[in-house]
């Protein structure tokens, strides 16, 4: 069963998430007329370059790099390190964790009225082809070590039983 891994870590490192305490925690991104703020971009969003190869799932090219938030790449990088020790390069492939919807990306949640935490830079989604929004996690979806790996290092899982998000992980906690 996926989500073996208490998400206390997760509680540890970062914030709840909603917009105040992100926004104390990560900044505000809100900038004019519906755009990120320039200038908190600049301080805080960064390349990341993740430890094995990574393809934007829509189309298949390759990502050299993803933009994260500051505060979250070592997390990122030593969970998807874990993942790539664990499950070797020809597994990651087979299991589609080379899979990725992307990460920064400043718009509001899908059918919300309230930023995403994909604005921050602190989520990512995996495999979304094969994990879509909205639905529950089951058996064929995204491999349940993987997810377990992610949590251990601090990532909340939104494919956890009674969630509906299977393919997105945050640096923030739900409940």
């Amino acid at each position: 069963m996926p989500g073996t891994v208490t998400n206390s870590k997760c509680k540890e490192l970062f914030p709840h998430e909603d917009v105040l305490n992100l926004n104390k925690f990560f900044g505000d991104p809100s900038g004019k007329n519906g755009d990120v703020d320039p200038k908190w971009f600049k301080d805080n969003i960064v390349k990341w370059t993740p430890p094995y190869p990574m393809f934007f799932n829509a189309s298949g090219q390759q990502f050299k790099t993803m933009k994260l938030h500051k505060k979250v790449v070592d997390v990122y990088t030593a969970a998807f390190t874990e993942v790539l020790e664990h499950f070797g390069k020809d597994n990651i492939k087979k299991l589609h964790l080379d899979q990725s919807g992307g990460s920064y990306n400043y718009r509001l949640m899908r059918g919300g009225s309230r930023l995403s935490v994909h604005s921050w830079g602190i989520a990512i989604d995996m495999d979304p082809a094969r994990n879509p929004w909205p639905s529950a996690w089951h058996e064929g979806m995204l491999n349940h070590d993987f997810a377990d790996i992610l949590e251990k290092h601090g990532l909340w899982w939104r494919g956890r039983p009674g969630d509906n998000d299977p393919m997105h992980f945050q640096a923030a906690w739900r409940y």
